[in-house]
């Protein structure tokens, strides 16, 4: 089991794809951890949004009471236009999902990480090449979680569900 403080390399864009993966499957999977679950990008290119195996584990954490996914991005919604799976899955769960965008010009560049209260995490520091850490330290996902409570308090409602029919 890695140490409260013990984090490891994320090298490419694959990699990336599955530490977000691993935590978002690791946070619902934690009984009792945290409620919240936030992920923040500029536009969530090579996020596994679309990947079932998420969107299967999501509902039963959603179902507990207080939880809420957090989705801040700085391009609004239009990278949910790159996930149809995950575009039609959270129809169902809007009650519980916050999709959010704040504008560069508001609140400068939107960080690139997912973090879970009281973790595990995962944090993109560079894209070109693709290069981060992950982890499962509670106060690293505290930092990166308070990183953008500004972002959210300025952010706005983003990916309207549309509703088709009668």
């Amino acid at each position: 089991m890695e140490s409260p403080d013990a984090s490891r390399a994320v090298i490419g864009a694959p990699a990336w794809a599955d530490a977000v993966a691993e935590v978002v499957l690791a946070a619902t999977a934690a009984a009792g951890k945290g409620r919240r679950l936030v992920a923040a990008s500029p536009d969530f290119e090579a996020w596994p949004w679309d990947r079932a195996e998420l969107t299967s584990v999501l509902v039963p954490w959603l179902k507990r009471p207080g939880r809420s996914l957090v989705l801040l991005s700085g391009d609004g919604a239009a990278w949910l236009s790159r996930c149809p799976r995950f575009e039609t899955w959270r129809r169902d769960w809007m009650h519980a999902i916050a999709i959010r965008s704040v504008a560069e010009d508001e609140g400068g560049r939107v960080p690139e990480f997912v973090a879970a209260e009281g973790g595990p995490w995962a944090w993109l520091h560079e894209r070109d090449p693709w290069r981060g850490m992950a982890g499962t330290s509670p106060r690293e996902a505290a930092r990166l979680l308070q990183s953008i409570d500004a972002s959210l308090q300025r952010s706005g409602d983003a990916g309207a569900v549309k509703v088709l029919g009668l």
